[in-house]
């Protein structure tokens, strides 16, 4: 890669559409599934979505600051993992959290689980 073509990689956003273009017919099944149980969270939240990076960013919208509060992350290599930004300060009762923070998740994930993280790690970021 050039200068001009990494640097592009780190500057360029995208959509989720165009990130899904880029994957499997299961990534995609299970990053769409995923971003709807982000998006179903009882607050607004920013999505920034790189696609080179492989990687969607979601954040707490705050009033009172310019920037939104990043508190989860969809990324995708091999495997589709949620990662959590925050992961020490969570109360992880099932032990789906690796020790990087983030879950690899599978078809036999169970939603239930990944939705009581994610509330855990929504409500951390808005008490802290």
């Amino acid at each position: 890669m050039t200068d001009k073509q990494v640097r592009q990689c780190f500057v360029r956003q995208s959509n989720f559409t165009e990130l899904l273009d880029d994957l499997s017919p299961a990534q995609q099944a299970l990053c769409t599934a995923l971003r709807q149980q982000v998006l179903a969270l009882p607050e607004p939240l920013s999505e920034v979505v790189w696609r080179a990076q492989k990687r969607v960013i979601y954040g707490v919208i705050r009033e009172d600051a310019a920037v939104a509060d990043n508190f989860v992350c969809i990324s995708i290599d091999h495997a589709v993992r949620l990662g959590f930004f925050y992961a020490g300060a969570l109360d992880d009762p099932e032990g789906l959290l690796n020790g990087d923070g983030a879950v690899a998740v599978s078809a036999g994930t169970r939603p239930d689980a990944l939705g009581d993280l994610l509330m855990a790690a929504l409500l951390q970021r808005k008490s802290g």
